[in-house]
C-alpha cells in the first residue's frame, strides 16, 4: 500500500518521476525541437520574406495562398523550401542553446528542484532566463541568421560556404553581424515573456492537478 507522501498510479506520478535532463539531452531536444518546428513553418517563412522585401505587395491570406501556390507551381515544394538547409543550420544551434542556458539560468536563480519541477517564487527569474537565454542563442547564431536570409533571398545561389565566402570577401565579416542591435531588441523581451509565461501556466496546471489528485477540486 502506499504511503501518503508517494503519488499513486496516474498522470501525476509522471510529474514526480521525471528526471532532470542531461545537458546533451538538452541540447539535443532543444536542437529537434527547432529543426521540427522550422520544417513545418518554412513555407510561411519564404512568404514572410516576399512581403518584406517587396514594398508594393499587400499581403492578406488569400493573397498569401496564391503566392504559396504560384511558387509551387513555378518551383515545386523545394522553391517553398529555399534556403532551408540555411534555416535549419540556424535553427537547430539556436534551439538547443536556448532551451540548455535557460534550464542552467533557472537552475543557478534556484527555481527548479532535483527532478525538474518548478518551485515558483516569481515570474521574473523565469523572465530573466528566458532573456539570458534568448540573447545568447541569438548573439551565437546570428552569422547563421543572416546567411540563412541571403540564400532564401538569392535565386541562384544554394552552395552556403560559397555565399558566405563571397559575403565575407565583399563586405567584411560586420556584414554578418549587421543589424544585430535591432534584433536583440525584439529577442530579449520576447524571450523573457514566452518563458516566464510558460512557466506560469505549467505551474497553475501543476497546482490544479494536485488538487484534483487531492479530491479538493
Amino acid at each position: 500500500m502506499a504511503s501518503p507522501q508517494s503519488p499513486g498510479p496516474g498522470p501525476g506520478r509522471a510529474f514526480a518521476s521525471t528526471q532532470r535532463l542531461s545537458p546533451l539531452e538538452l541540447l539535443v531536444v532543444g536542437g529537434a525541437a527547432g529543426a521540427g518546428a522550422k520544417t513545418i513553418t518554412a513555407p510561411l517563412d519564404r512568404i514572410r520574406l516576399f512581403y518584406q522585401v517587396t514594398p508594393s505587395a499587400t499581403f492578406s491570406l488569400r493573397g498569401a495562398a496564391q503566392l504559396a501556390v504560384e511558387i509551387g507551381q513555378r518551383a515545386g515544394v523545394e522553391g517553398l523550401y529555399r534556403g532551408h538547409t540555411a534555416t535549419l543550420a540556424k535553427a537547430v544551434p539556436y534551439a538547443a542553446l536556448q532551451f540548455y542556458v535557460y534550464d542552467a539560468a533557472m537552475l543557478q536563480l534556484g527555481v527548479a528542484d532535483p527532478v525538474g519541477n518548478a518551485a515558483w517564487s516569481s515570474t521574473s527569474k523565469a523572465a530573466a532566463a528566458g532573456a539570458a537565454a534568448a540573447s545568447f542563442a541569438t548573439i551565437a547564431t546570428y552569422p547563421l541568421d543572416v546567411m540563412r536570409t541571403r540564400l532564401m533571398l538569392h535565386v541562384g545561389q544554394r552552395n552556403y560556404l560559397l555565399a558566405l565566402e563571397q559575403v565575407l570577401q565583399a563586405e567584411g565579416h560586420r556584414a554578418l553581424y549587421r543589424g544585430m542591435g535591432p534584433t536583440l531588441l525584439g529577442v530579449v523581451p520576447y524571450g523573457a515573456l514566452s518563458f516566464s509565461t510558460f512557466e506560469a501556466i505549467k505551474v497553475q496546471l501543476r497546482r490544479r492537478h494536485g488538487a484534483a489528485a487531492d479530491g479538493s477540486e
